[in-house]
C-alpha cells in the first residue's frame, strides 16, 4: 500500500497518547483531584463555620467523598474503559460498512482515490495536448478534485481517532477539577463529549463505507473505458460530483450526529449549581437574622439607656425641688 504512511502517522499518535500522556496525566490528575478535594472540604468548614447548617455540611462532605472516590477510579480505569469504548464503536462501524478492516482505515482510503486518480491519468495519456486539449484539461482537473475528496476524507478520519483518544487521555486532567459540587458537571461533560466522538467515528465509517462503495463501481467500470474517458465528459463528471458529494458528508453527517450527543449536556441536571444556591440562600438567611437580631438588640439597647436616662432625669427634679 502506497499511502501506508497514514496508517503509520495514526498508530504513532495513539501510542504517544497512550504511553507517554497518560501517565504523566494520570499522576498529575490524582495529585489535583486531591488538593481540589481539600479545598471543597475547607469551603464547606467556612459555611458550616458561619452558618452552622450542620445538614448542608454532610450532604456537602459526603457528596465531595463520592466524586472523589469515583473521579479516582476513573483516572486510574480511564485508558482501559476507553480503549473498550473506542474499539467496540470502529469495531461496529466496520461491521456495519460489510468491507475488510484494511480497507476502512486511512491508508485505505486514500489508496481508493488513488485507483481512481491513476485511470484518469490513463485516459489524460490518449487525450494529449497536442490532440485535445480541452479533453486532458478536464481530465485533469477531474482527477485532482478526486485525489482532494479521497485525500480529506482519510485525514478526516484519522484526526477523528486521534481526537477522541485525546481525549480520553489528556481531556481528563479536567477531572481534577470535578469532586465540588458545584463543579461535577465537568464530569458527564467529559463523559458525553467522550461518546460524541466515538459516535463520529462510528458514523464516519459509515460514510465512508459509502464512498469506497462507489469507488470501487466507478473503479471498474472506468477501467473498462479508460481510453475513451476523455471523450466522454459525463464519465469524470460523474465521479467529480460524487466525489465531492462524498466529502462534504464525510464531513457533516458526522459532525451532525455527534453534535446531537453533546447537546444531551443541557438536560444533566445541574446539582453542583443547585446546591451552591442554596448554600448561598442559606448563608444570606442566616446573615439576614444575624443582622436583624443585632438590629433589635441594639434597639432594645438605646430604649434601655433613654429609660435610664429618664429616670435619672426624674430623680435629680425631686431631690432639687425638696
Amino acid at each position: 500500500m502506497e499511502f501506508q504512511f497514514l496508517n503509520n502517522a495514526l498508530a504513532q499518535f495513539i501510542a504517544t497518547i497512550q504511553n507517554v500522556w497518560a501517565p504523566v496525566f494520570q499522576i498529575h490528575g490524582i495529585a489535583m483531584l486531591l488538593a481540589v478535594s481539600c479545598v471543597a472540604f475547607i469551603i464547606y468548614m467556612i459555611h458550616f463555620g458561619i452558618t452552622g447548617d450542620a445538614p448542608t455540611f454532610i450532604m456537602g462532605m459526603a457528596d465531595t467523598v463520592v466524586a472523589l472516590a469515583v473521579l479516582h477510579a476513573l483516572f486510574i480505569y480511564a485508558q482501559s474503559f476507553g480503549t473498550d469504548l473506542v474499539n467496540g464503536f470502529i469495531a461496529w462501524g466496520q461491521e456495519t460498512t460489510g468491507m475488510s478492516p484494511a480497507v476502512v482505515t486511512p491508508s485505505g482510503i486514500m489508496e481508493t482515490g488513488l485507483q481512481l486518480a491513476r485511470i484518469f491519468w490513463a485516459a489524460s495519456g490518449h487525450a494529449s495536448w497536442f490532440v485535445a486539449p480541452v479533453s486532458a484539461l478536464e481530465t485533469i482537473i477531474c482527477t485532482v478534485a478526486v485525489v482532494i475528496a479521497f485525500g480529506a476524507a482519510s485525514v478526516i478520519y484519522l484526526l477523528a481517532q486521534v481526537e477522541v483518544w485525546a481525549l480520553i487521555i489528556a481531556a481528563s486532567v479536567l477531572l481534577a477539577c470535578a469532586p465540588m459540587p458545584w463543579t461535577w458537571t465537568i464530569f458527564p461533560g467529559w463523559g458525553l463529549t467522550v461518546l460524541s466522538s466515538c459516535i463520529k467515528i462510528f458514523f464516519l465509517l459509515c460514510v465512508l463505507a459509502i464512498g469506497l462503495g462507489l469507488a470501487t463501481g466507478w473503479s471498474t467500470s472506468m477501467a473498462a473505458v479508460s481510453g475513451t474517458i476523455s471523450d466522454n465528459i459525463s464519465l469524470m463528471m460523474e465521479a467529480t460530483v460524487e466525489a465531492l458529494l462524498f466529502i462534504a458528508c464525510v464531513y457533516y453527517l458526522p459532525t451532525l450526529m455527534a453534535r446531537m450527543t453533546t447537546g444531551a449536556a443541557g438536560t444533566v441536571l445541574h446539582a453542583g449549581e443547585a446546591m451552591l444556591g442554596s448554600i448561598a440562600a442559606s448563608t444570606a438567611t442566616q446573615a439576614t437574622s444575624a443582622a436583624a437580631k443585632a438590629r433589635r438588640q441594639l434597639g432594645n439597647a438605646a430604649a434601655a439607656g433613654a429609660k435610664g436616662t429618664i429616670t435619672a432625669a426624674q430623680t435629680v427634679s425631686q431631690m432639687l425641688l425638696r
